[in-house]
């Protein structure tokens, strides 16, 4: 391990180097180009990440897997020692984990009805750009959504459409 280290940190500029390339406009424009891919391009890579780690099993102790396009429900209430790959878990809610897969055509979403129960469904693109439906959004009323990404399709009259191909959807609702 400190072999490798010490073999990591010889390969690495000295401060001369760095200097030299710092005052050079060609090094320091594609210095701009690499940061910026890096920082455009991250959120896309982690969620990609998140994507497989939860459409396919990586431990035998997580919570949940299924494939693209499958809800998956969490079959109880989260404790921080049972959350796996969720993010900041409530310790009173139901979730339900899914990732869609749009890229294919319009994948259709039912919803029933609530009676009263909060819900949310939080769509994620992979640059975590949520979207929102839930009981904010729709009064807890029973309805038909078709997540449609740019390439269109076709879609029964009254439904919304959706702006990316691939989405994390996280499900929450109180269960009481």
């Amino acid at each position: 391990m400190i072999f490798t280290l010490l073999a990591a940190a010889a390969a690495l500029p000295d401060s001369a180097q760095c200097q030299a390339v710092s005052t050079d406009p060609e090094a320091a424009y594609a210095h701009s180009i690499g940061l910026q891919g890096y920082v455009f391009g991250y959120p896309m890579v982690d969620m990609l990440r998140q994507q497989h780690n939860e459409t396919h099993r990586v431990s035998p102790a997580q919570p949940v897997a299924a494939p693209v396009n499958t809800l998956a429900p969490y079959p109880n209430v989260l404790t921080p020692a049972t959350q796996g790959q969720l993010r900041a878990a409530n310790a009173d809610t139901l979730y339900v984990n899914a990732w869609i897969d749009l890229s294919r055509g319009p994948v259709l979403l039912d919803v029933p009805e609530m009676k009263g129960r909060y819900y949310t469904l939080a769509f994620m693109d992979l640059y975590s750009s949520p979207w929102h439906l839930g009981t904010r959004t729709n009064g807890g009323a029973a309805k038909r959504y078709a997540l449609v990404g740019p390439s269109g399709g076709t879609v029964p009259a009254g439904v919304g459409v959706s702006p990316a191909y691939r989405y994390g959807v996280d499900a929450r609702s109180h269960p009481c």
